[in-house]
């Protein structure tokens, strides 16, 4: 079997193809909605054919169906979106609404706690640093999140220019 990853974050997108748990191709790109299927074409159309394709967006419901159409229209495969839920495998999401945490977190806390079922505190650092606590019964304890490193520089940079810059 052939299974397409595809991680769509706030500002990049990473692909990765596998056949039997091994990575053999795995690409990413900055991407705006209006160039998002010319991006894929281009990277994908070296690629072997999936058989199955899994995503995880954070991007929207319009770049989803992008996805959606593009999988359907070019490899007649119906993409699995993952989505946040109030449980899964044991670990449990403490947010009233259990969609509204990103999913991208989700499976960050996924796949840190469930191997070993031990309290992590998991860190991500892109456009934005999350940074989310599970305890050991898989309980998530809450989370936040903020600016990301390039965002912050040029804040900081933007607001005080007179800071030396050697």
């Amino acid at each position: 079997m052939t299974r397409l990853l595809i991680d769509v974050g706030n500002t990049r997108i990473k692909l990765a193809l596998s056949e039997q748990g091994e990575f053999i191709d795995r690409d990413q790109f900055r991407w705006q909605e209006s160039d998002l299927t010319q991006h894929f074409h281009q990277i994908t159309s070296q690629w072997r054919t999936p058989s199955e394709v899994a995503v995880s967006n954070v991007a929207g419901p319009s770049v989803e169906r992008l996805i959606n159409t593009y999988c359907e229209k070019n490899w007649r495969v119906t993409p699995r979106f993952a989505k946040t839920q109030s449980e899964c495998g044991g670990l449990m999401n403490v947010y009233p609404k259990p969609e509204t945490l990103g999913i991208d977190r989700w499976l960050a806390m996924l796949g840190a706690w469930h191997p070993r079922r031990k309290a992590v505190c998991v860190i991500d650092c892109g456009s934005a640093v999350t940074i989310d606590r599970v305890n050991e019964a898989g309980q998530h304890l809450g989370g936040l999140i903020a600016p990301g490193p390039v965002i912050t520089y040029a804040r900081v940079n933007r607001e005080y220019t007179r800071l030396d810059r050697r």
